[in-house]
């Protein structure tokens, strides 16, 4: 009897995981589809400045790399030389999925909160003006405002955070890594302690990220 109770709870327990981790596949089969077109718009980017010779004179390829230099916070941009070329080319390349897919697991809860279902906001990313985003249900009031940052669409989250990665002072470290492993240069988890400063949880929030892509094997989506 006792042992019939018991593995029916087990059975139970493994349902319920097999539902949860289905639920979790969907969203991380879903935020790859969206990721995959920031992706690609960036690596058009980048195919577009290693193109342009620095020796260039056309007035449209300059004006074109001085708004990417802008966008992107290259400040080695003053004249289009070896030296902007080269920080573009660090800065303009593609977060990996399994990288984007284990914040956003972790950030938005799969999807499923407040910020990600009202504000299509999915890495938690702060904004400090009025009206920028939804405010936390009972903030403290003695502190300065901030926001979580809203958005009009999922994939105007996922191009925002990408950009924030890639011209951000505080990720420079993300990048080098980031693109050592692009290279296959480096191993997915050299990444993550990269991102250190990206939540005020600091080390925990590293064994976070490196805990979501070992136990989902997220780098099967890169």
């Amino acid at each position: 009897m006792y042992k019939k109770i018991f593995l029916s709870m087990v059975i139970l327990c493994s349902i319920a995981h097999a539902q949860t981790d289905h639920s979790q596949d969907a969203f991380f089969d879903t935020m790859t589809i969206e990721a995959k077109e920031s992706q690609t718009a960036i690596l058009k980017e980048r195919a577009l400045i290693k193109s342009i010779e620095v020796t260039t004179t056309d007035a449209k390829e300059l004006d074109w790399i001085e708004d990417i230099a802008t966008k992107y916070r290259a400040k080695s941009c003053k004249i289009y030389n070896q030296s902007c070329k080269k920080e573009l080319l660090e800065k303009v390349n593609v977060v990996p999925t399994s990288i984007a897919l284990a914040q956003a697991g972790i950030e938005s809860g799969y999807g499923k909160s407040r910020f990600a279902r009202e504000g299509n906001s999915y890495f938690g990313q702060w904004c400090f003006t009025t009206g920028c985003g939804l405010r936390p249900i009972n903030p403290n009031l003695s502190k300065p405002f901030f926001a979580v940052k809203s958005y009009p669409t999922k994939k105007d989250s996922i191009d925002d955070y990408m950009l924030n990665l890639n011209r951000h002072n505080a990720y420079k470290a993300f990048r080098a890594q980031r693109n050592l492993y692009l290279q296959d240069k480096a191993s997915i988890n050299t990444i993550p302690p990269t991102l250190k400063s990206y939540s005020r949880q600091g080390g925990r929030y590293v064994k976070k990220v490196q805990y979501m892509i070992r136990h989902y094997d997220l780098k099967r989506y890169d």
